[in-house]
């Protein structure tokens, strides 16, 4: 249900907590085992404070699959 609510924020476009919902639906698409999708959602975070975080949580994936 996270995942919907998450994507549900992402929809509205101009909320605050755009960045946020975009890295947060990341880990519960993880969760769901869509890391494909996950990725999109981390690849499109551009908040200047969040985007480190994404792109590290993106390498560790990347990492996971090339194993």
């Amino acid at each position: 249900r996270a995942e919907e609510e998450f994507a549900a924020l992402i929809a509205l476009d101009d909320s605050p907590y755009h960045a946020e919902a975009r890295y947060y639906r990341a880990k519960a698409l993880l969760r769901l085992g869509r890391g494909a999708d996950a990725m999109r959602e981390l690849r499109a975070v551009r908040d200047i404070a969040l985007a480190p975080r994404a792109s590290a949580l993106a390498d560790s994936i990347e990492g996971l699959r090339s194993r």
